[in-house]
């Protein structure tokens, strides 16, 4: 059902409670496409109680990380810089 609405599914968690499992999924969905509309289209293949946050992919980069990251890099690889 996602992939006819051109929608990826970038990461997946899963996260059991006593209730259920409650599933989060971090899509990348065309930009046309509503949180109404893409919220129609998780309850036609299944999900329930869905609830969407549109992101830019900017809000979704953890910095710190990313720049420990590139510093392991130019310390393994002059070159880098």
């Amino acid at each position: 059902a996602l992939a006819e609405g051109r929608i990826d599914i970038l990461s997946l968690q899963t996260h059991p409670l006593a209730e259920g499992t409650v599933d989060e999924f971090l899509l990348r969905a065309p930009g046309e496409l509503s949180g109404t509309e893409l919220v129609d289209v998780v309850t036609a293949a299944g999900g329930a109680r869905t609830w969407t946050e549109r992101a830019d992919a900017h809000d979704l980069v953890d910095a710190p990380t990313r720049v420990l990251g590139l510093a392991t890099r130019t310390a393994l690889d002059a070159a880098e810089l």
